[in-house]
């Protein structure tokens, strides 16, 4: 702070409820008092997650006031979800809520799922009609039956829906359960070349028609992830706020393939949140620029 002097602030000293390190001050309230009246402080900032009592808070403001001096509070990490609260009242009883998230308005879910329908009919007529075909019967050759693969994941507010897909990998009896690894034993010689362009994930724009998913959104895990990493990452649950995509914006960024660790998914669902927070029509368009662009010249993290 003090080594940005366009902020035109310089901090005099930093007051601690407990353990004081280096250039900080175990809080005090009579001394906080002398030194406010005796040197030239003009703002004080309280941080709600020092430790510091209601009361104490309390204490400090009212000091502050009697000495026509600014409050400013800085928030804590628990309270970060609190940032888009809005007020609203019934009668004359005030409520806070949460604001509508993007695709919370009706005019937006409207908008997208007019351009889910149209741009599916127009893959479906142009490029499904001829391309599906010619890969379920190379499915056909050389895996033999079943060519589709379908496996439970979380769509819209958590409910279940069949993920469909062409079939990538051996029959087993963990395929429904078990995350794809790094050089997998259970994907097949072509099943390798429909994951790294994603033509495995054709069969997913059936799953668009059925309203089950989005063209755009984040991508659906299976029931097994969504149940371990929802107790590890903190706002997990935003990602279900929207319809599940064939795409998404963590797809686009890189953040695909195996999960080697928490740190992987966390970057994913870091990307899910700010997509579900920041939506819009442009977003949508530009990340299936950007997936048309990594299917024609590969995705190093497709596996």
């Amino acid at each position: 702070m003090n080594e940005k002097k366009e902020f035109g602030l310089m901090v005099t000293k930093i007051l601690v409820s407990k353990d004081p390190k280096q250039n900080q001050q175990l809080f005090d309230l009579e001394t906080f008092q002398d030194e406010l009246i005796q040197q030239k402080i003009d703002i004080i900032y309280i941080c709600l997650g020092s430790g510091l009592s209601e009361t104490t808070i309390n204490q400090i403001v009212e000091i502050a006031e009697k000495n026509y001096k600014i409050i400013g509070y800085i928030p804590d990490s628990s309270i970060e979800n609190k940032q888009s609260l809005e007020i609203n009242y019934l009668d004359s009883f005030p409520i806070l809520y949460y604001k509508k998230l993007p695709l919370d308005h009706t005019f937006n879910q409207f908008t997208k799922r007019v351009f889910d329908i149209v741009f599916t009919v127009f893959v479906f007529v142009f490029l499904l009609s001829w391309l599906m075909p010619i890969i379920a019967l190379l499915v056909l050759i050389t895996q033999g039956r079943p060519i589709f693969f379908s496996q439970k994941r979380n769509g819209l507010n958590g409910e279940e829906f069949d993920c469909l897909k062409f079939r990538t990998m051996i029959p087993h009896k963990h395929n429904s359960v078990k995350p794809t690894e790094r050089n997998d034993p259970r994907v097949t010689r072509l099943g390798r070349i429909l994951r790294k362009t994603s033509l495995d994930e054709l069969p997913q724009f059936i799953n668009v028609l059925k309203g089950e998913m989005s063209i755009v959104g984040p991508r659906p895990h299976m029931v097994s992830e969504n149940e371990s990493y929802s107790e590890i990452i903190k706002r997990y649950s935003l990602r279900h706020y929207v319809k599940p995509g064939i795409t998404g914006l963590a797809q686009t960024k890189g953040y695909r393939g195996a999960i080697d660790s928490d740190i992987d998914m966390e970057k994913r669902i870091r990307a899910d949140i700010y997509y579900v927070r920041n939506w819009s029509f442009l977003l949508d368009i530009f990340i299936i620029y950007k997936t048309v662009k990594l299917m024609i010249f590969g995705d190093e993290n497709a596996i």
